[in-house]
């Protein structure tokens, strides 16, 4: 059974109050079959641009998924969290294990995903981030949580490899010599930021402000275009705002 639900999420300033964060069992086995509800985002930008997606995102990195840790749910359907350990940095300079968040995920035995062409499809099965599996992703921080959001549009994440066996010089060489790997690196420094973001001073890791710290002058205006900003993705559930610069 699949249900249909569409959702206008705006890009805004949140401090997002959780009140109940239920963590799934690490052993929990979901069906193959279950129902599914699809989330429909409205975008507020242009992400099929790789300027305005990279300018949009505060971190785009390649990473070896290495297991689900969480589920929460602020009040418009479950989020899912991952421990990611970055191989390499495209946008930003992340080391180690992060966290990463993912729109999406199992509710009262509910696969809720955000729509797309494989959703369209059934293809569902593996809608959620695999262990094992390396990826790119284009991110934004969420200060308030400690993680990094995955933006939902198709072309702001890729699967670059599913052998769980892969070595992380195998991995770094595979990312490099893929396609889309190399266009976002061609975008970075084309990025159109997003006009809230320099407003708020939310541009974290814009390549103008990276090129100025390594030559020790002044960064240049980058380009913008005009959306609302939080920490959070712009396909993000809202929730209570309050401005935070």
């Amino acid at each position: 059974m699949r249900t249909n639900i569409r959702k206008t999420l705006p890009w805004v300033l949140l401090i997002c109050a959780i009140s109940c964060i239920a963590f799934s069992s690490l052993s929990l086995l979901y069906p193959h079959n279950t129902a599914t509800s699809q989330i429909s985002p409205i975008y507020v930008a242009d992400f099929s641009n790789d300027d305005v997606l990279v300018g949009a995102s505060h971190n785009i990195f390649v990473g070896e998924v290495i297991r689900q840790i969480g589920t929460v749910d602020i009040g418009a359907g479950p989020e899912s969290q991952f421990e990611v350990k970055v191989l390499e940095n495209i946008k930003g300079n992340l080391k180690g294990n992060i966290t990463i968040d993912q729109i999406g995920g199992y509710k009262n035995g509910v696969l809720y995903t955000v729509e797309n062409e494989d959703s369209k499809s059934g293809a569902n099965s593996k809608y959620l981030l695999q262990s094992g599996s390396v990826y790119v992703f284009a991110t934004r921080y969420n200060k308030e949580q400690n993680w990094y959001t995955l933006n939902s549009f198709p072309t702001a994440s890729k699967l670059l490899s599913n052998n769980a066996s892969i070595s992380d010089a195998d991995a770094k060489t595979l990312a490099d010599s893929d396609q889309r790997v190399q266009q976002l690196k061609a975008a970075y420094p084309h990025e159109i930021l997003l006009d809230a973001d320099i407003k708020h001073n939310n541009t974290l890791n814009s390549y103008a402000s990276i090129q100025a710290t390594q030559v020790g002058g002044s960064a240049k205006k980058p380009s913008s275009i005009d959306a609302t900003s939080d920490n959070r993705l712009p396909n993000s559930p809202a929730a209570d705002t309050k401005p935070s610069l």
